[in-house]
């Protein structure tokens, strides 16, 4: 387990509130659901399980940097104006059906 990636992607603040909050648990070790690779939380707040994730990028700079990779892939790159869908039923029907609409 690589601590220091880890600590890049949660954050080091929210790393140490989970290490602390899990002090004395009895239980199992607990997964951590926004964590991808499968890491796990113990009892005496170590962590555990494959995280290849963190090395370069923080969670909050991967969420970014696909946002941006999906919005250039779109040609679209104003993340202020997305799409809203049609403007009628009609108009969904003509451009599902391919028929070009006549205003």
């Amino acid at each position: 387990m690589h601590t220091q990636r880890l600590e890049r992607w949660l954050g080091a603040q929210r790393l140490a509130d989970l290490s602390r909050s899990m002090q004395g648990w009895y239980g199992p070790p607990i997964p951590l659901l926004d964590c991808p690779g499968g890491v796990k939380i113990h009892g005496d707040g170590n962590f555990s399980g494959p995280f290849e994730r963190g090395v370069f990028f923080s969670a909050m700079d991967a969420l970014d940097a696909a946002v941006r990779s999906a919005l250039r892939r779109a040609g679209k790159m104003n993340p202020n104006v997305l799409p809203a869908g049609f403007t009628s039923i009609s108009d969904a029907l003509a451009r599902a059906s391919g028929v070009p609409r006549h205003a």
